[in-house]
């Protein structure tokens, strides 16, 4: 099971973090605390934003994907997050 957090208006994936290279940026805490390109480490960087790692991080399974599906939805209709109709939450994606 995933865990979030809200930070102001993001939604942020507790077990990811961003490390400072231009694409690849997202991390897994379980298996990178440290990036071999540049050199940051996860214990001085960001956790990373859940809509990003949703987008961009390619090796979630359909479960991980559907959590943080969940978690960003939650956070926009229950906690109002974003402007009404300001995005569409819905994703499509292969089962892995």
């Amino acid at each position: 099971m995933l865990n979030f957090q809200i930070r102001g208006e993001v939604v942020t994936c507790d077990d990811f973090w961003d490390c400072g290279c231009e694409k690849d940026y997202i991390n897994r805490k379980a298996y990178h605390r440290k990036c071999n390109v540049c050199g940051w480490e996860e214990g001085e960087s960001p956790d990373s934003q859940a809509e990003e790692v949703l987008l961009y991080h390619e090796d979630l399974t359909l479960k991980e994907k559907q959590e943080i599906l969940r978690a960003i939805k939650k956070a926009y209709w229950e906690h109002g997050l974003g402007k009404s109709g300001d995005r569409k939450l819905e994703f499509n994606w292969e089962s892995k």
